[in-house]
């Protein structure tokens, strides 16, 4: 399982005031396609910059507990947190060996507003932690958004291994999905299984010698 905590360089990246919560909606890869800077990024998304974490608008929203007690299911999947519309802002965590970072730094000291940016993020890894199960159908794997009329801010954290910018936007669009309100209930379908073959001894890491039975998962299950 992923965790899902900031390391020390991360939230001090990401702590872009005094007061914002040291915790993110998402830790992994998210991309940006900023028109005229290079990211280094690969295959799908060629050239954009990668981001290591985000979390949307001024503070991020913290997650509600579903608790341990197995009463409620996981079988759910949670939308993107990002706004349906009007201005906000998204913060992202750039790493700093990135090739992106030095033109990024330059256009955030210039004050410079960027008409439009592209930005995509996992559907997986946006989802509640707690959550198995497969993707529906219909969400895609990576959401995207126009953004419009962006202005950067690089607040600097020494010795951080990323460097944050948040990107303030009057304007946000859902280019491959709508907003999602509440979790959605997804199922799983368990695994065929052979038969187990005569004078089979039950595995001995099994409890109680019980066979565990695999549930066939996708992508999702990645934590």
């Amino acid at each position: 399982m992923m965790g899902r905590f900031l390391s020390r360089g991360v939230v001090a990246a990401l702590a872009l005031t005094a007061s914002t919560s040291a915790w993110a909606d998402y830790i992994g890869p998210s991309y940006v396609e900023i028109p005229g800077v290079n990211g280094g990024g690969k295959g799908t998304f060629k050239g954009w910059v990668r981001s290591e974490a985000n979390y949307w608008r001024k503070q991020p929203a913290r997650k509600e507990i579903r608790g341990i007690s197995g009463k409620e299911s996981g079988l759910k999947f949670t939308g993107s947190f990002a706004p349906t519309s009007g201005a906000s802002v998204l913060s992202l965590a750039v790493a700093k060996d990135s090739p992106a970072l030095a033109r990024l730094m330059q256009m955030c000291r210039s004050g410079a507003v960027m008409p439009q940016v592209t930005y995509a993020e996992s559907a997986d890894f946006a989802r509640h932690i707690q959550e198995t199960g497969p993707r529906p159908a219909d969400v895609p794997e990576w959401y995207r958004y126009t953004l419009t009329n962006v202005r950067l801010s690089c607040p600097v954290a020494e010795g951080a291994p990323e460097q944050a910018f948040a990107l303030s936007f009057e304007d946000i669009k859902w280019l491959n999905s709508a907003p999602q309100p509440k979790p959605r209930v997804v199922t799983t379908v368990p695994a065929k299984l052979p038969p187990a073959a005569k004078g089979a001894k039950a595995d001995p890491g099994s409890s109680r010698g019980s066979r565990r039975l695999p549930m066939r998962m996708t992508s999702s299950a990645r934590r």
